[in-house]
C-alpha cells in the first residue's frame, strides 16, 4: 500500500488455494477483505500444490458466488507423470529431454477440463501463461460460447521457441510450462490479436545462472522460471507492433485495461480517463538498445534476452501523476514530480 512508503507502484494480492478443505471456509472472508483473484494448480502434485477434480468444482462454483476469478496454472499431473517416466526410461533427463516430459498434450487437456468444470459451475476462469496454441484455441472457443472464461500468455512464449534448449545456456530457459513449437508462438500471436487471449503477463521468476546450470543433466531438478518483466513492453513492440501483428489498442488491452477488469480494479486502474488515477507509461517505441544481463535493472547475471535488439522500453513512468521515471533519471516515490506535457514535438509516442 502506498502509505507504507516502501513500494513505488500501487499492488494487490491474490491467494493460491493450497490445501483446500482447510481454505474452504476462508474464501468468503478474505473476497470481503479485498481478494477478488485465486490461484490453483492442475499439476505440482508431488508438492501438494495440486487441486483435484472435485476440489475444482467446489472452488469455481464458489468463485461465481462470489464474484471472484480463478486464476490456473493448467497441465495435467497424470499425463506428465507418464510422461517423464518415459524420459526417464530411456536415460535423458536432460535439458533437451525437458518439453517431452511436459508435452503441450498436458497443458491442453488441463484447459480442456477446466473449461467443462466452467460450463456447470458458470465460475470465472482465468488460464496464465499458456504456451501452446492448442490450448488457445480451446480458450477461444469456450470464450464464443459465451462462457467466462480468459487467457493469458507471456512474452516469453511469444518469443522462444523448444530450440533455446539445445544451445550451451540451453537450461537458463528452462520455464514452466516449457517453450514449444515455433508454430506454437506463431498460434499464440494469433490469438493475441484477435483478443482470444485477453492478457500478457510476465509469470517473472528469475534464478541465477549457478542453480540453472547445476540441474544441466538432470531437470528434474531444475527451478524452473525466468526473468521477462523488464521486457514485457519492449517485446511486444519490437515483436508485435512493428510487424503490424498487435495494435497500439491491443497492447494498452492486453497489459492495462484487461488485467485492471480482471482484477476488479477497472476503471481505476487501466484507463485514462477522469476519476481514475493518473498511472501513465510512455515508451519509446523508436528507440532501440541491446538488452543484456550487464544493462538489466535485475540483480540477475543471466537474461534469456541477452544480445536482443528491442524498442518500446519506457521513457517515462508516472504514478498517480507523480514522476518516477523520466530520461533525466529515477524520482522516488515522495519527490515532487514535474508536469509532463505530451505532444508529438516532443518525441514521446
Amino acid at each position: 500500500r502506498r502509505e507504507v512508503g516502501l513500494s513505488w507502484c500501487d499492488y494487490a494480492f491474490h491467494c493460491t488455494l493450497k490445501g483446500w478443505p482447510k481454505l474452504r471456509s476462508e474464501f468468503p472472508k478474505a473476497v470481503e477483505a479485498g481478494v477478488s483473484t485465486f490461484k490453483v494448480f492442475t499439476t505440482y502434485g508431488d508438492r501438494g500444490m495440486k487441486s483435484t477434480t472435485e476440489e475444482l468444482r467446489e472452488i469455481l462454483t464458489l468463485a461465481h458466488k462470489y464474484s471472484a476469478t480463478i486464476l490456473a496454472h493448467a497441465e495435467d499431473d497424470e499425463i506428465i507423470q507418464r510422461s517423464t517416466e518415459a524420459v526417464e526410461a530411456v536415460g535423458d533427463l536432460s535439458i533437451t529431454a525437458y518439453p517431452k516430459a511436459r508435452p503441450s498434450q498436458a497443458e491442453a487437456t488441463a484447459v480442456r477440463k477446466l473449461i467443462e468444470l466452467v460450463k456447470t459451475t458458470r465460475g470465472r476462469l482465468h488460464v496464465v501463461h499458456i504456451s501452446t496454441g492448442e490450448a488457445a484455441r480451446l480458450v477461444a472457443d469456450a470464450r464464443r460460447l459465451g462462457l467466462p472464461v480468459t487467457g493469458e500468455t507471456g512474452p516469453q512464449y511469444l518469443r522462444f521457441d523448444e530450440s533455446v534448449y539445445a544451445s550451451k545456456d540451453g537450461p537458463r530457459y528452462a520455464a514452466c510450462p516449457p517453450f514449444r513449437t515455433r508454430r506454437d508462438v506463431e498460434q499464440l500471436w494469433h490469438h493475441l490479436t484477435t483478443d482470444d487471449l485477453s492478457v500478457v503477463a510476465t509469470d517473472s521468476c528469475g534464478f541465477p545462472s549457478k542453480m540453472k546450470d547445476s540441474a544441466r543433466y538432470d531437470f528434474r531438478q531444475m527451478p524452473f522460471g525466468i526473468s521477462s518483466v523488464e521486457v514485457l513492453l519492449p517485446v511486444l513492440v519490437t515483436h508485435g507492433i512493428r510487424p503490424g501483428l498487435l495494435t497500439w489498442e491491443g497492447l494498452v488491452s492486453a497489459t492495462s485495461r484487461t488485467p485492471a477488469t480482471l482484477c476488479g480494479l477497472y476503471p481505476r486502474k487501466g484507463a485514462l480517463a477522469p476519476g481514475s488515477d493518473a498511472d501513465v507509461v510512455i515508451v519509446g517505441a523508436k528507440c532501440d538498445r541491446i538488452f543484456s544481463a550487464n544493462s538489466s535493472g535485475s540483480a540477475l547475471d543471466f537474461t534469456p534476452y541477452e544480445g536482443n535488439s528491442l524498442g518500446g522500453f519506457p521513457t517515462w513512468v508516472l504514478r498517480g501523476g507523480e514522476v518516477l521515471v523520466s530520461p533525466s533519471g529515477l524520482h522516488p516515490p515522495g519527490i515532487p514530480g514535474k508536469e509532463v506535457s505530451v505532444t508529438p514535438e516532443n518525441g514521446a509516442s
